[in-house]
């Protein structure tokens, strides 16, 4: 009998022994799961975290590569020469394109009204570039048919245009001139004209002139110039032998 109790309460030892040590091993496994879901929830997390980095590394780093660039490229800008089109290189000069200039000239001019003989003629003109015209403004002394002593004097205003190339220029123009003339003074109460006596008066008028400059040098030519003057006493036409000087020579090269 003792010894069937003994039995009987070793075999209940073992049994529970059996169960707290299967109870301990459930528990130990159901903790062990955990720790890996743990685990593996914060290498998710790292991973997600590096990749959000690196897409923030790839946004920064694009940002700067595209201001370097428009850095470089104003940095270019600034310090590219600039072209100036209104200058060129002509025999180791510099030149401006489409520059002023000036005449000087002498010749005859005719009466027109009565048609006479000719009288001799001085001439400055002064031409200035406007936009895409020129405007030129010309002197012109001519010697009275009467007398050498008093001049008549012609002030022309113009606009025109004046094709200039290496060797030679064209130009025309179209304004209007105002005079002053000496006219023999005449007789209020019997109409004669008195001797050696002259008097002066102003007169409006449209004027026009044509003139070609051959160039032996860009800057310097000489050439022929025809010209109208239209006024309402002496309408006069002549021609001019003018020298020309160009305001284009910049600098040597």
């Amino acid at each position: 009998m003792q010894l069937t109790t003994k039995l009987f309460i070793t075999l209940l030892l073992v049994v529970c022994t059996s169960a707290t040590y299967a109870q301990e091993y459930q528990n130990t496994d159901s903790i062990l799961h955990v720790k890996d879901s743990v685990n593996d929830a914060k290498i998710q997390f790292f991973i997600r975290q590096a990749e959000q980095l690196q897409r923030e590394n790839d946004s920064l780093k694009k940002q700067r590569d595209a201001k370097a660039i428009r850095n470089a490229q104003q940095t270019s800008k600034k310090e590219s020469p600039k072209i100036d089109t209104n200058v060129f290189e002509y025999k180791g000069n510099l030149y401006k394109r489409k520059a002023g200039y000036l005449t000087l000239g002498a010749g005859s001019a005719f009466n027109l009204k009565p048609i006479s003989y000719k009288n001799p003629i001085i001439g400055l003109g002064l031409t200035f570039r406007v936009k895409k015209s020129y405007l030129r403004c010309n002197y012109s002394n001519i010697r009275t048919d009467a007398t050498q002593l008093f001049r008549n004097q012609y002030f022309n205003v113009s606009l025109g245009n004046s094709k200039q190339r290496l060797k030679s220029v064209f130009s025309y123009y179209f304004g209007l001139s105002y005079s002053f003339l000496w006219q023999p003074t005449k007789d209020k109460a019997t109409g004669l004209v008195l001797p050696e006596q002259y008097s002066q008066i102003g007169s409006y008028g449209i004027y026009s002139e044509f003139s070609y400059y051959y160039k032996p040098l860009y800057d310097i030519g000489i050439g022929p110039t025809i010209f109208v003057n239209l006024d309402f006493i002496n309408p006069i036409a002549g021609i001019r032998l003018e020298l020309y000087f160009a305001n284009s020579f910049k600098r040597k090269i």
